[in-house]
């Protein structure tokens, strides 16, 4: 487990009164104990806790430590939340110990859900990143339109990819045109699919109509297998 940290000075990280109480109350941590801290944009360091306090706990003797997570590429999802929360909060979880970079939940055309708690899901993005010992914290943005963020990701590098289920709409097998040695920024719509004139304005912007198969999936499915197909490509 590695732990959150908001800044250093004088070779010292003061904890969060949250982290603060997960070292102590959770992981039963004691003074002199070692750990391993992250400011969350890809710094990671060793050290040593000096003082331990429910709300201020302070790590000292901070040694930088390599990111060995580090990657040249980024793996990216905008997907529509489902109905159930819940579900995006596992493919939340899940991808980002896998190597998710950043979430963007967008609302479609045929969105059930509008709304979202996003400060509990940068929670979950944090808390995932700890688990995974990884040193950048993932983005995870407010809820947009899509066609909103289809204007403001319209320079995005690397491939971009729509999935969708519409049979009368061109779509290629992902594992044609997806390229080692890319960045991937990958499109997920909800329950009831994405209207044909989203697929169609999404073509208009860069992306590639894909298909993942002939099983049908689950909004979290599709979006999950994504990111591990991505991620797989490069190990």
């Amino acid at each position: 487990m590695i732990l959150f940290i908001g800044h250093i000075e004088n070779n010292k990280a003061l904890l969060s009164p949250t982290e603060s109480h997960h070292m102590i109350r959770v992981l039963r941590m004691k003074q002199g104990d070692q750990v391993y801290v992250t400011n969350g944009a890809g710094d990671m360091y060793k050290g040593e806790i000096e003082s331990l306090e429910n709300k201020s706990a302070v790590i000292g003797n901070l040694e930088s430590i390599p990111n060995v997570q580090k990657r040249d590429y980024k793996i990216e999802m905008a997907v529509a939340p489902t109905k159930q929360i819940d579900r995006i909060e596992f493919f939340l979880e899940k991808a980002i110990e896998i190597g998710l970079d950043a979430y963007y939940p967008i609302v479609t055309f045929n969105s059930e859900r509008r709304k979202i708690n996003h400060e509990r899901l940068n929670k979950i993005g944090i808390a995932a990143m700890k688990q995974s010992l990884k040193a950048e914290q993932p983005k995870i943005d407010d809820l947009v339109s899509f066609k909103n963020f289809l204007k403001e990701n319209n320079d995005t590098p690397g491939q971009k990819f729509i999935a969708h289920c519409h049979k009368d709409i061109e779509q290629k097998p992902i594992k044609d045109v997806i390229t080692l040695k890319s960045s991937y920024q990958f499109l997920i719509g909800p329950e009831g699919d994405f209207s044909k004139e989203e697929v169609q304005m999404a073509v208009e912007h860069g992306y590639t109509p894909i298909s993942l198969g002939d099983q049908r999936m689950r909004t979290e499915t599709a979006a999950l297998s994504c990111v591990m197909l991505a991620h797989w490509l490069h190990q």
